[in-house]
């Protein structure tokens, strides 16, 4: 399991949400990228993916996803009006809601907010979705990936599915 980030201003956030809601099939959470996923990363691998919003400098929710695009028509997917960023599709029925997070969860986001946002090795520029850089992967002062993954599984991990989880 990886831990990514991909972005979003107000306008291509409303864009996804509104696409969602009008076209919604099981779709959660849908991402349009202009370019692939990293190579580095495994085919079929889970993603948890957090939605930057760049104009707002929040995380707005945290996809879940496979490392696999979508296979079905590519001019169905219209879901930005720059068509560049509906080149390569990801989807997934998982999604998290910045409004769904509890207390304890806000106050850690809060935080990863602040690496994210505005540290220096802050995530608000890059293209499609990317892998949370290893200066927060590794930090030494609070484990944000056993975090997410933590939260990921309280939601969607049913007792059959925890020792695949956990072979990871």
């Amino acid at each position: 399991m990886e831990i990514c980030v991909t972005r979003f201003n107000n306008i291509t956030f409303d864009e996804n949400r509104k696409w969602i809601k009008e076209n919604n099939s099981g779709v959660g959470c849908i991402y349009g990228c202009p370019v692939k996923i990293s190579e580095s990363i495994l085919p079929y691998t889970t993603l948890l993916i957090l939605e930057m919003n760049n104009s707002k400098n929040i995380i707005e929710g945290i996809g879940i996803i496979t490392n696999n695009c979508a296979r079905e028509n590519k001019k169905y997917y219209k879901i930005y009006t720059d068509n560049n960023y509906n080149r390569y599709i990801y989807k997934s029925n998982c999604r998290i809601n910045r409004i769904h997070f509890n207390t304890y969860e806000k106050d850690i986001i809060d935080w990863l907010e602040e690496y994210l946002f505005k540290s220096a090795n802050h995530c608000k520029r890059g293209q499609g979705i990317q892998k949370l850089p290893k200066k927060i992967i590794n930090n030494e002062e609070f484990n944000f990936v056993k975090f997410l993954i933590a939260m990921y599984i309280n939601r969607f991990v049913t007792i059959k599915n925890i020792k695949l989880i956990q072979q990871h």
